[in-house]
C-alpha cells in the first residue's frame, strides 16, 4: 500500500538540519545517491561517494555541516548516516525501500566495510 509523501521541511524540523530550498517539495522513499529520483531522499555520508552529488537526481540530500559547496537540495546535518537512519525508522520502515528487497534493508547502503549485512525491515 502506499504511504503519502513526506515534506522536506517535516524532514529538516526532525532531523534539526539545515536547509535554503521549499519546505514543501514532499519525498516518497530513500534511494542511494546514484539511484535517486526527484521525488527521493538520499544521503552522502561517506566522502568517496561525493562526486555522485552533481549527477544525482534526488530531491533532497542530507550532506555533512561542513560539506563544501551549495545545492537547494542539500540538507545540511551533523552526521548524515545517523540523520538518514533516524528518516527511515520514522517515516519508511512500514514500506520496503524502492531499493532493496521487500523484506530487507542492505545495511550496505549505511556504512561500508566488515560491518555491512542485511537488517529485517519492519
Amino acid at each position: 500500500m502506499p504511504m503519502p509523501a513526506v515534506t522536506i521541511g517535516e524532514i529538516v524540523d526532525f532531523v534539526g538540519g539545515q536547509y535554503v530550498g521549499d519546505r514543501n517539495c514532499s519525498v516518497s522513499a530513500v534511494a542511494p545517491l546514484a539511484e535517486a529520483g526527484e521525488n527521493q531522499l538520499s544521503f552522502l555520508s561517506n566522502r568517496k561517494y561525493a562526486a555522485q552529488l552533481a549527477q544525482t537526481k534526488a530531491g533532497a540530500i542530507l550532506v555533512p555541516q561542513n560539506l563544501e559547496g551549495e545545492d537547494e537540495r542539500w540538507v545540511r546535518v551533523d552526521d548524515p548516516y545517523f540523520a538518514v537512519a533516524r528518516v527511515m525508522t520514522r517515516w519508511f520502515s512500514a514500506r520496503p525501500p524502492s531499493f532493496r528487497h521487500r523484506h530487507a534493508i542492505a545495511q550496505s547502503l549505511l556504512c561500508d566495510g566488515p560491518q555491512a549485512g542485511v537488517l529485517p525491515c519492519a
